[in-house]
């Protein structure tokens, strides 16, 4: 039998050169992956941003829709829930046509808080004289950053709406449905307005500009929305608020 007249294999030097070349390549393409896998991230969280801002926007025609009796700005979007209550009942000065939250009167008699900041814990009169909790501490500190309403009857005094009693309390939108998202900004102001019969300017349209923000880095703004919202009812413009500071 003839000897292999070549029986030589891979050498230990060769083999860490060829394990050496194939690391380079792969930090290489790693290094070309990496930035095109997190700008398509980036890019598919830019677009849920943009949809969710599109739905709520939506959602906030609809409610505004029912605006036609007097409607004022207010700022209500503070951390503090007595700051809310402060800016609901009173001003210390005449409001400007805008504001982080909008306050207007509803059919028949009820006023309607908007927005999306921070909600005290909220209760409910029943007829039998018990109070009805409406939202607890934890259940009032969930709904910030998310869209919502508060219903109070204009008979309600000040020191009902201080002490948390409302009339209804609803989200606008479901919070489910805000995809690991939430609104880091709001902010209401006048656009269109007319001299009514009564003398008195009725807002015809408003502008709204909202932030979506990552539900776990407020800090990430994913998107943001300007709009313009008809106001069919045509709310008189009102620079004080509408739930009287009295008791």
């Amino acid at each position: 039998m003839r000897p292999l007249q070549n029986s030589k294999g891979t050498t230990l030097v060769e083999l860490m050169v060829s394990i050496t070349l194939l690391a380079i390549l792969s930090l290489a393409a790693t290094t070309l992956i990496a930035p095109c896998v997190k700008a398509y991230v980036t890019v598919q969280q830019q677009t849920r941003a943009q949809t969710l801002a599109d739905a709520l926007v939506e959602n906030l025609r609809l409610e505004l829709e029912t605006a036609a009796g007097e409607l004022c700005f207010v700022n209500a979007s503070a951390t503090d829930t007595d700051t809310v209550y402060q800016s609901l009942v009173t001003h210390e000065k005449a409001r400007p046509a805008q504001g982080s939250a909008l306050q207007y009167s509803v059919y028949p008699s009820h006023i309607a808080l908007l927005d999306a900041g921070a909600v005290p814990e909220l209760k409910m009169k029943q007829p039998d004289g018990t109070d009805k909790a409406v939202l607890d501490n934890n259940k009032a500190k969930a709904r910030t950053g998310y869209l919502h309403m508060r219903y109070y009857s204009t008979a309600q005094t000040a020191q009902d709406t201080k002490n948390g009693f409302v009339y209804g309390f609803t989200d606008i939108y479901a919070k489910g449905a805000y995809m690991d998202m939430k609104i880091g900004d709001i902010a209401f102001y006048a656009r269109g307005w007319q001299i009514g019969a009564d003398g008195k300017p009725h807002l015809t349209s408003l502008t709204v500009v909202l932030t979506i923000v990552s539900e776990k880095d407020a800090a990430t703004v994913l998107c943001t929305q300007k709009a313009i919202i008809p106001l069919p009812g045509k709310p008189a413009y009102s620079a004080a608020p509408l739930l009287k500071a009295t008791t």
